[in-house]
């Protein structure tokens, strides 16, 4: 687990989750978060260390205009005919979000349609 990607944190009534790159979500586990050290420090500290992280540099109005809000991903339980699910699982990890994907341009598409004929 040590070498797994952790998508993003997220505060769940409360309790903080990682979302893994799979859609699960698992709790972030106690003392793993110094939230007292991030409390303490002013907003000028915190945008000094976020300015200085360059994985977290800061997004142009032009990355924001076409920047797409993460929504949360609901647990739901569906069945699938066995051929796709064995397509998608051959893909690996991550075989979740590859269906969420693929799902989320078939609506889009839908709803475009749907605009073009009203």
């Amino acid at each position: 687990m040590a070498d797994e990607v952790i998508v993003w944190a997220r505060f769940v009534d409360g309790v903080m989750y990682q979302e893994h790159p799979d859609g699960s979500l698992t709790p972030v586990p106690k003392g793993q978060t110094d939230s007292a050290a991030i409390d303490a420090k002013s907003e000028e500290q915190l945008l000094a260390e976020a300015l200085s992280d360059p994985d977290a540099l800061p997004m142009s109005d032009e990355d924001l205009e076409n920047a797409e809000r993460a929504l949360f991903k609901a647990p739901v339980s569906i069945r699938l005919d066995e051929e796709v699910l064995e397509y998608f699982r051959a893909g690996g990890r991550g075989y979740q979000t590859r269906i969420n994907a693929v799902l989320r341009i078939y609506v889009r598409a839908q709803k475009a349609r749907q605009k073009k004929s009203a």
